[in-house]
């Protein structure tokens, strides 16, 4: 069964928004063995974790934010790299191309990883949203009208 906060925790009440206030100026939880050793990863894990209320990460995500930074970081070093040394190494594929194009691809996976969990309040939005658009079809019989036809539909008689 899910457990939501109490009305006066939420975030839309002043009781919330003094917490998540008081939550912000916290120092993230660092994930064991996460590789956040350097202080250029450390400094984009904290910027990847402030872009939520400290109360809307779950644990897997934060250990997911911190491949997230580390990767960024691995990524970086490998793209000046290629760019050092070009692209073809004596007539042949430079094969950090190849690892440039992997580690790529795993970072936009991690990105949307992150995207595939809403919090409560996005999923209450979504909602909303998708009540009001389901006042603002038309009825039915007021597809009928000619005006509604597709222009792919059959030719007149």
């Amino acid at each position: 069964m899910p457990t939501h906060p109490h009305r006066s925790q939420a975030a839309n009440s002043v009781a919330g928004a003094l917490s998540l206030a008081r939550d912000a100026r916290k120092e993230p939880p660092l994930p064991a063995n996460a590789g956040l050793d350097e202080p250029e990863v450390a400094a984009h894990y904290r910027a990847l974790w402030a872009a939520r209320a400290p109360s809307d990460w779950k644990e897997a995500e934060l250990t997911l934010i911190a491949r997230v930074a580390r990767l960024e970081f691995d990524l970086r070093n490998e793209e000046s790299r290629l760019a050092e040394e070009g692209c073809v190494v004596a007539g042949k594929l430079n094969p950090r191309v190849r690892a440039v194009e992997t580690l790529s691809r795993r970072h936009i996976a991690y990105l949307n990883a992150l995207r595939l969990s809403p919090t409560p309040t996005e999923n209450r939005a979504i909602a909303n949203r998708a009540k009001e658009l389901q006042h603002m079809r038309p009825a039915p019989e007021a597809m009928r009208d000619e005006r509604w036809q597709l222009l792919a539909g059959p030719m007149p008689p």
